[in-house]
């Protein structure tokens, strides 16, 4: 009855290790999780912890030890992540052994529960901000403008179909974003862009550099 012992880490562990007697392999396996137990206890996290030992997970290449995860007060939705230690997976494509752990997560069972935590109350969903290249040359700069906006935490879409300027207003309207920042060959010699309202319509020219402070 081993294998059907769930529970709290160290009475699990004990229990199986007296179980198990001489069996090396069997007891290679509790001394293994016994490290993952310790480093739990440092890292103050060993009061979440428990072990399963009928626990199995669904692919092969795992060598050693496996978990999953649940969340407290919704165990009733089952794991939401889970994973392994899978040291010959890298050796299997044709690369060097290498030492790997890896976690999965399940959105799908995620999902309600930070819904019903209210995590996504006020979070704004979708961009906020549209840059539309006017042609192909300021292409260069507008990737930098996105880039520069998407690092400072702005939902920012960028065209990458080489569309019509009508087209892509017609898009960042049909997404919803609040502000469309052009970019133009001739605004940009001037050091500016143009930043349109989406919602008022208003259009004005703004330096290159200002563009986070007004979308922001």
């Amino acid at each position: 009855d081993i294998i059907t012992v769930r529970g709290p880490a160290e009475e699990v562990l004990s229990h199986a290790e007296n179980q198990l007697g001489s069996h090396a392999e069997g007891l290679r396996g509790c001394s293994s999780l016994r490290s993952l137990l310790e480093y739990g206890e440092a890292l103050g996290i060993e009061p979440y912890l428990s072990v399963d030992l009928s626990l199995a997970r669904g692919l092969d290449y795992y060598t050693s030890s496996v978990f999953e995860v649940e969340a407290l007060g919704y165990e009733d939705y089952g794991s939401i992540a889970g994973g392994g230690r899978y040291d010959e997976i890298v050796e299997l494509f044709g690369g060097n052994p290498v030492p790997a752990v890896g976690i999965s997560f399940g959105i799908d069972r995620l999902t309600p529960i930070l819904d019903e935590k209210g995590v996504f109350q006020g979070l704004q969903r979708g961009a906020r901000v549209y840059v539309a290249p006017i042609g192909e040359k300021p292409m260069r700069q507008a990737l930098q403008i996105t880039q520069t906006l998407r690092k400072r935490g702005i939902s920012t879409l960028v065209d990458l179909m080489g569309r019509s300027l009508r087209k892509q207003l017609e898009y960042a309207a049909k997404k919803g974003v609040k502000w469309v920042v052009l970019v133009g060959e001739r605004d940009l010699e001037k050091g500016v862009i143009s930043l349109r309202d989406m919602v008022s319509g208003e259009q004005r020219e703004i330096p290159v550099d200002s563009v986070v402070e007004e979308v922001s």
